[in-house]
């Protein structure tokens, strides 16, 4: 009867020290991932890098180990290329890519379907600290040119051929609807288009 009662307390022990191993693990990936938007204009490049590692747990499910690719500055050369619009983004902005590699899981529409991807690029505006923009590859293919590795396998294609086809019914439509150009008003870029009062 002893040993059952030294056996209970050490399984008690035994009990407790895996649970708080446990809550301890559970800490600290919440802190890896506790995202806080800050002025990174003065960070470093690896400071910077872990700001894109805490953005992306704090978005995604991540499974798993996330390692910084790339971390450069954005040129204003870049921002066309990258689907930025450089009349929107201020010169004295500074921004830089960053891509991360990982196992990263969201949930995305109204039925909340999972989709995976293994990469992810950020254009962090260095000022607030946070992405102003963010995309997404399956396998790394939409990256190929930015990472500067031609081994990455093409990403699948996500949309509906039928949208991918433009439908010849629509283009018909809309060729029978255009006016002549000759009577089509002048507006210029900002100006609302005349009205005609009844």
């Amino acid at each position: 009867m002893k040993n059952r009662r030294i056996l209970i307390p050490g399984g008690a022990l035994l009990f407790t020290i895996l649970l708080t191993i446990a809550y301890l693990r559970v800490q600290d990936a919440t802190a890896k991932c506790s995202f806080q938007a800050h002025d990174l204009t003065t960070a470093s490049t690896e400071e910077i890098g872990t700001a894109a590692v805490q953005y992306s747990c704090s978005q995604f499910q991540t499974d798993g180990k996330t390692d910084v690719l790339l971390v450069r500055m954005v040129e204003d050369s870049d921002l066309v290329e990258l689907g930025l619009d450089p009349d929107n983004i201020c010169k004295d902005r500074p921004l830089r890519l960053v891509i991360v590699q990982g196992d990263f899981t969201s949930k995305t529409g109204l039925q909340k379907k999972e989709s995976k991807y293994k990469y992810i690029s950020y254009i962090f505006d260095l000022a607030t600290g946070s992405p102003m923009s963010w995309a997404t590859s399956r396998n790394g293919g939409a990256f190929r040119k930015l990472l500067d590795d031609p081994t990455l396998p093409d990403d699948p294609i996500v949309v509906a051929p039928r949208l991918l086809t433009p439908d010849p019914r629509v283009e018909q439509s809309l060729s029978k609807s255009k006016e002549p150009s000759s009577k089509r008003p002048s507006c210029g870029n900002d100006s609302p288009a005349p009205t005609i009062a009844p």
